[in-house]
């Protein structure tokens, strides 16, 4: 997969079912866009026919808290250097 999309779905403590929105986006994906490659990253547990929906499907073992609190950082990190550069170059 050297192109496409990579959704992020992890289980979390309130009502929200990411799943359900991640497999509509994918669904979404496949029929509006030329390249159409998904990847799910996530915590829940898939059937076979959900699995179906992605391209790749990578399972992590992950508090969703923890888990999302360190992407956040990291996505911060990035944009605090993407910030920075317009500075020094």
């Amino acid at each position: 997969m050297s192109k496409g999309y990579v959704i992020v779905a992890v289980k979390s403590i309130g009502k929200v079912d990411y799943l359900r929105h991640a497999m509509a986006l994918s669904a979404s994906i496949k029929k509006h866009c030329a390249i159409n490659q998904t990847c799910l990253v996530t915590n829940y547990k898939l059937t076979q026919e959900q699995q179906q929906l992605f391209d790749h499907v990578v399972q992590i073992n992950a508090n969703a808290t923890e888990w999302t609190q360190n992407i956040l950082n990291q996505i911060y990190l990035y944009i605090l250097q993407l910030w920075a550069l317009q500075y020094i170059c």
